[in-house]
């Protein structure tokens, strides 16, 4: 299963992602598809 583009960046970018952030993220619009 591929992870969304901002877990992707945060990954890459080194960040560590909080079940709260994973929530914010999978909150986010449909729209972020555009970014894929």
């Amino acid at each position: 299963k591929r992870e969304s583009w901002a877990v992707e960046n945060a990954r890459a970018a080194g960040l560590r992602l909080t079940e709260a952030d994973l929530a914010e993220i999978a909150a986010l619009p449909a729209a972020r598809g555009s970014w894929d």
